[in-house]
């Protein structure tokens, strides 16, 4: 996990993932986001603020059923995921830790970032400027699509500097909140630069703040038998 990329990269190191996990094979999308949250992604961009000055800056870029969700915060990702926990269906739903999600966008190879990103990831060379609906592109390695671009995604950590003291099983990293922000991960559509379009980029927001560029993908345990 990590590389020696970007300062908040590194150090690079091991980490054994201490459960199974399942992680939704698609970013959650517009139509699952209204079946448990009931609004749309226009109506969450108006809830960022009610001032004309500020809508026009949270611009909308797209909405269908089969387009991942956005305007999503951190604190709305899990009250998602708290909504399907309350289904009590034998599962937990959760966010992904940093490492699990790291750990799946690898897809078990050592690239960082794929050869040919164009195959794999909409982001601002080829998405048209829109979130697109998810699965246009290829699989990674786990069948698993869209880990990088189309849009950032929730992670469940506390952001920190760098990785001295993560936990080493995988789980997320929720101690040491100096910060106050937490981790998303993956770019988006419109992602320009190529050092946030690999699988160890990381970037941080706060718990409450909603954009055009984030949504999330959730994970569920294992029922016990």
């Amino acid at each position: 996990m990590g590389s020696a990329t970007a300062d908040n990269e590194k150090p690079a190191h091991g980490v054994t993932l201490s459960q199974p996990f399942y992680i939704g094979r698609y970013e959650v999308t517009q139509w699952q986001w209204r079946a448990v949250m009931s609004t749309t992604v226009d109506e969450q961009r108006r809830k960022i603020k009610n001032d004309a000055k500020s809508l026009v800056a949270s611009p909308m870029a797209g909405e269908s059923d089969d387009r991942a969700t956005y305007y999503a915060s951190w604190q709305e990702a899990h009250t998602f995921v708290d909504r399907l926990n309350a289904l009590k269906d034998g599962r937990t739903y959760r966010l992904p830790s940093e490492a699990e999600w790291e750990y799946v966008c690898r897809a078990g190879a050592t690239e960082d970032r794929p050869a040919d990103l164009n195959l794999i990831a909409q982001y601002k060379n080829n998405s048209n400027n829109y979130v697109q609906p998810v699965g246009m592109r290829r699989p990674n390695g786990f069948q698993i699509y869209d880990m990088i671009g189309n849009v950032w995604e929730w992670c469940e950590d506390v952001f920190h500097l760098n990785y001295d003291g993560a936990p080493a099983d995988g789980s997320a990293w929720l101690t040491n909140d100096e910060l106050g922000q937490k981790i998303k991960r993956g770019g988006s559509f419109t992602t320009r630069n190529f050092d946030f379009l690999r699988c160890a980029a990381r970037a941080s927001e706060s718990a409450d703040a909603r954009d055009v560029e984030t949504g999330f993908r959730v994970v569920a345990t294992v029922k016990s038998q």
